[in-house]
C-alpha cells in the first residue's frame, strides 16, 4: 500500500526541482578586464577632477543578438584591471558611468596623478563624455564598439579635447567567453589611446 504522504511528495517533486533551478540561476555577467600600460610619474604632483557623462543615444549596452545570449543581463559590468606585468584585480560591478570612471581613474593614477571626484575651485576638470558603448552578436561574431570625447575644462571654460573611437570583433565559439574578451580588448585599447600628457600641454597653452 502506497503511503499518502509519499504520493504528495512525488507530485510536489517536479515543482520543487523547478523552484530550486530557478532559484539558483544567476544573472548573465559581462566581464571587462582593463590592462594598464607601464606606470609613470610624469604627472606626479598634479591633480584633476574626473567627470564621466553618459551621452549615448542608445543606453543599452547589448544589441539584439547579444541580448539573447545575455538573457538575464543586469545592465552592470564586472570590472577588473591589471597593472603592467601583473595578473590583475577584480574591482566590482558597475553601470556604464562607473565602469568608465573606474578605468580612467586607474589610467590617470598610473601616470602619477591624484584623481578627485568633486570639483575644486581653480582646478581643471577632465570630462569624459561617452558617446557609444555596445556589444552585439551578428552572424556568429561578437562585435564591440565604443566612442568617447575627453575635454579639459577650467571653471566651465573649454581648453582642449580629444575624441577616440574603436571597434573589435571575435568569432563566437562556445558560451560567452569571447564576448568578455572582445569587450576587454576594445576597452583596454580605447582607454589607453588617450594621450593625457599631450592634452594637458594643449590646455596649459590656452589657459
Amino acid at each position: 500500500m502506497v503511503n499518502r504522504n509519499q504520493v504528495r511528495l512525488c507530485c510536489a517533486l517536479p515543482f520543487l526541482i523547478i523552484f530550486a533551478v530557478s532559484g539558483c540561476s544567476t544573472l548573465a555577467e559581462l566581464k571587462v578586464h582593463y590592462e594598464l600600460r607601464p606606470g609613470s610619474n610624469v604627472l606626479s604632483g598634479r591633480s584633476m577632477t574626473l567627470v564621466v557623462e553618459d551621452g549615448r543615444a542608445i543606453k543599452e549596452i547589448m544589441g539584439k543578438g547579444a541580448a539573447e545570449e545575455f538573457e538575464h543581463f543586469s545592465g552592470k559590468v564586472s570590472f577588473s584591471y591589471a597593472r603592467y606585468g601583473e595578473a590583475g584585480f577584480k574591482q566590482g560591478l558597475y553601470d556604464l558611468r562607473g565602469l568608465f570612471t573606474a578605468a580612467f581613474t586607474k589610467r590617470l593614477e598610473n601616470l602619477g596623478m591624484a584623481v578627485r571626484s568633486e570639483s575644486v575651485p581653480g582646478a581643471m576638470e577632465l570630462v569624459v563624455r561617452v558617446e557609444e558603448c555596445s556589444l552585439d552578436l551578428v552572424d556568429w561574431r561578437w562585435l564591440a564598439k565604443a566612442a568617447y570625447e575627453v575635454r579639459i575644462m577650467d571653471n566651465g571654460r573649454f581648453l582642449a579635447s580629444q575624441r577616440i573611437n574603436g571597434q573589435s570583433e571575435r568569432l563566437k565559439i562556445i558560451g560567452r567567453k569571447q564576448a568578455d574578451a572582445v569587450m576587454s580588448e576594445l576597452f583596454t585599447d580605447i582607454v589607453n589611446q588617450l594621450d593625457v600628457v599631450r592634452l594637458l600641454e594643449q590646455a596649459e597653452r590656452v589657459r
